[in-house]
């Protein structure tokens, strides 16, 4: 198991307690991030206001990244997805009445240039929500 699956072994079980005490993650999006001995370094909260702050904040996360040595990082965010048929069909998530909601985990190792993401899709249609586990998508590049 690599440095960067074994941190989003160690964080899942803290998102799902946290999630599932409010029913939605409170601050949004959450930042784990490791040195390369897999010391966990912080976590960072970086809230957007509106969607030109998620540019901030990807500059902001890289100038952080680069003065404290982070060696992985995993980003944790609600995000609204759907599922097309009609490719030509480009409207937003948020447009879209079938849309689906997910718990979303991305994350990459700077050396090892691995990639992962993993979606936990949420389930409010019974009276109490739901985290259904998908498997992690995961990119290694040797």
């Amino acid at each position: 198991m690599t440095k960067l699956e074994l941190m989003l072994r160690k964080i899942e079980p803290i998102l799902e307690k946290e999630f599932y005490k409010a029913g939605k993650i409170e601050t949004n999006p959450m930042w784990f991030l490791e040195d390369e001995a897999a010391i966990e370094k912080m976590i960072c909260f970086t809230p957007f206001d509106k969607d030109s702050d998620k540019d901030i904040v990807a500059q902001g996360m890289k100038m952080l990244f680069k003065q404290k040595d982070i060696a992985r990082y995993l980003a944790v965010m609600e995000s609204w997805f759907v599922t097309r048929k009609d490719l030509s069909d480009e409207r937003l998530p948020s447009e879209c009445d079938d849309r689906m909601e997910a718990l979303v985990i991305i994350g990459e190792d700077r050396d090892t240039g691995e990639t992962i993401m993993k979606m936990k899709k949420i389930d409010r249609s019974g009276g109490r929500v739901v985290l259904i586990d998908e498997e992690p998508f995961t990119n290694t590049i040797l």
